[in-house]
């Protein structure tokens, strides 16, 4: 993955046509499209600890190193950026970590009121589905460049499996939850050369409401560089963090503490 980046960037030193145009043009054709769009390989690094309670035990677990449940992916991420005023803008993205092995026990574990015995064959899936619709709003909309503040809705769903199998018999176990939250935060755009853009944000909610906790932070920052008018190619690097604590609108007790972020190289177009 470093390679690559290294060869992306390298290539980048040496399309140099066009960068002689001033930076400061005012053709909003090249330097404020109404949309812009990108898709591409996302190589997150992926820790997830959860636990889930029955009425009488619960268990917390290292999805990644207690299961050897895949931490390294690679999966696509998918964004798209409308702009619908001078200074306001909204931004979607979409991407989702499907992971799952199987593996036999070594030692007994309990998952709600279910155990578990030594010997049993298991069969683990944790998916996660991230969908995020941004607003921005730019307090400083210069020519070239902007900085402002976001308010975001984010909905994470999880989806978590465990069959176990012994000898003749076999149990399964499944739950499902959903967490939706509301991120304010800042953001950043600047036109660093003709071609080049670079943005960044930072964006962050920590909420307590009776028993229901909810913490997250994401940061993002990247680099597009447009090869003709309309396309290009990009890489980005974010992070995800979140902690989320008896779900609203769920049966669904216990915890999930999960984080991701990594590497995006894509491809992009501006209209």
């Amino acid at each position: 993955m470093y390679r690559s980046l290294l060869v992306f960037i390298f290539v980048l030193s040496f399309l140099q046509e066009g960068w002689s145009q001033s930076v400061l043009t005012r053709d909003s054709t090249v330097f404020n499209p109404r949309v812009y769009f990108s898709t591409g390989a996302y190589f997150p690094k992926v820790d997830t600890r959860l636990r889930i309670d029955g009425s009488v035990l619960g268990t917390e677990l290292s999805l990644e190193d207690d299961l050897n449940l895949l931490e390294d992916m690679r999966v696509f991420k998918t964004d798209a950026l409308l702009r619908v005023g001078q200074r306001s803008q909204f931004l979607v993205s979409f991407t989702q970590l499907l992971r799952s092995q199987d593996f036999v026990l070594d030692e007994s574990i309990t998952v709600r009121d279910t155990t578990f015995e030594v010997g049993a064959e298991i069969n683990l899936s944790f998916d996660t589905y991230y969908t995020a619709l941004t607003w921005r709003y730019s307090i400083w909309n210069e020519t070239n460049w902007n900085v402002g503040f976001s308010v975001g809705m984010r909905y994470v769903y999880f989806k978590a499996g465990f069959e176990g199998r012994l000898n003749s018999s076999s149990t399964e176990v499944s739950d499902g939850i959903g967490a939706p939250a509301l991120l304010l935060g800042v953001h950043g755009g600047a036109y660093i050369a003709p071609r080049l853009l670079g943005r960044y944000s930072f964006e962050w909610i920590g909420l307590t409401v009776a028993d229901i906790s909810i913490n997250i932070l994401e940061t993002a920052v990247s680099l597009e560089y447009f090869i003709g008018k309309n396309w290009g190619a990009g890489v980005a690097y974010s992070t995800n963090a979140y902690t989320v604590r008896d779900i609203p609108f769920s049966d669904f007790d216990g915890r999930v503490i999960f984080s991701f972020g990594g590497a995006n190289l894509f491809l992009t177009a501006r209209f």
